[in-house]
């Protein structure tokens, strides 16, 4: 088969620590629980201005660029489905079940690109702080994910350290 790229995609490091001195699985459910708080938290926010703004007739002044009634349900819905996949999480990863953690794997990268796709024309980049917490949070649900690619597929179980007998080898004349 001819080669159409002669260029290698650079390897994703394996760790086998969470921030240099925990272990993965262990790290995924720190990162799990902080993540599930921080969505349970926001979720009623996100639902009380979803029903604010969708009740009210009046008119916002600092909204030009999105119908209120279109944004904030896929937010929601979002946020909704942060909050399942992250239980999803947890359960995998207190049980060590690559398979769970593979699905969420999957789900999550297509909802954390959603979101993204969904939030990045909306976000006011004149308020600073909102902005800067709205990029460290996604940054931490990156590391997350991560974390999770990591233990399902780039760190395999045999390239830990194993001992073997001694094996003599068999002469055949």
């Amino acid at each position: 088969m001819i080669d159409l790229c002669k260029l290698k995609c650079p390897k994703i490091p394996v760790v086998r620590k969470c921030c240099f001195c925990i272990p993965t699985y262990v790290g995924i459910a720190i990162f799990g629980y902080a993540d599930l708080t921080l969505a349970l938290v926001a979720f009623p926010m996100l639902v009380y201005e979803m029903v604010d703004e969708l009740t009210s007739g009046r008119q916002r002044e600092d909204i030009h660029y999105s119908d209120p009634a279109v944004h904030l349900p896929v937010i929601v819905a979002a946020a909704l489905a942060d909050i399942l996949l992250t239980v999803l999480l947890l359960i995998g990863a207190h049980r060590k079940n690559k398979l769970i953690l593979k699905i969420y794997f999957y789900f999550a990268t297509f909802s954390q690109l959603m979101t993204l796709f969904a939030d990045l024309p909306f976000v006011d980049y004149t308020e600073y702080k909102k902005s800067l917490i709205y990029i460290f949070f996604v940054f931490l649900n990156i590391y997350l994910l991560f974390l999770v690619h990591n233990v399902v597929y780039v760190r395999e179980d045999s390239l830990e350290i194993q001992y073997r007998a001694y094996e003599p080898h068999r002469v055949s004349v």
